[in-house]
């Protein structure tokens, strides 16, 4: 599923920028042109500021409507099967359940404070 988006991170979303463990869930596209993957698009900031993309779809339950929340700590849990992911580090990987496959990672990149979104 293509993924291709466009976050403003000065008008849209100043909280994730020079921010620390922030997220923002594309749970449905903004603009005709954005595209959110499988699920949605799941959006990290790290502990060291950097930005990580993941699909929002369990990759056990694999459905569109079985999508994963982060919470406080950088983990990202499935509300379904209960498999938590570790986003802290932009991994995505299972560290709790029966799930062995990461959350499908995006590519980001930060432009002139607008981070591109997309397909790796």
């Amino acid at each position: 599923m293509p993924v291709s988006l466009q976050l403003n991170l000065l008008t849209e979303y100043p909280h994730l920028k020079d921010n620390p463990n922030q997220c923002v869930i594309i749970d449905k596209p903004r603009l005709i042109t954005d595209r959110i993957g499988f699920g949605g698009v799941l959006v990290y900031s790290d502990f060291y500021a950097d930005f990580h993309a993941f699909d929002l779809a369990c990759p056990y339950e694999v459905k569109t409507d079985v999508r994963v929340e982060p919470d406080s700590v950088g983990h990202a849990i499935c509300p379904v099967c209960g498999e938590v992911y570790d986003i802290s580090l932009g991994t995505g990987v299972p560290t709790k359940g029966i799930c062995k496959e990461p959350l499908k990672r995006y590519r980001t990149r930060l432009m002139n404070n607008v981070l591109y979104i997309d397909n790796d």
